[in-house]
């Protein structure tokens, strides 16, 4: 005998994971992988923010000069 939910019923017992208990054991599995991808973003957008600092920081400083080049001496 089959349930509606896929299940096969054997005396009063199913075969097999639940299907809750399945998904709960699959997302404890990616858990690790998905902090890990989560620490390598943080990382990665660390990165950008100070390249993002430093070539803000050198357009500033070029403007400072192209305009001390143009006022008159």
């Amino acid at each position: 005998m089959t349930s509606s939910y896929g299940v096969r019923w054997s005396s009063g017992r199913r075969r097999g994971p639940e299907p809750r208990e399945a998904r709960i054991e699959r997302l404890t599995a990616q858990n690790p992988d998905l902090k890990d991808r989560v620490t390598d973003r943080d990382a990665t957008i660390g990165e950008l923010i100070e390249f993002k600092e430093l070539a803000l920081s050198r357009l500033a400083a070029q403007h400072d000069e192209i305009m001390r080049l143009r006022s008159p001496q």
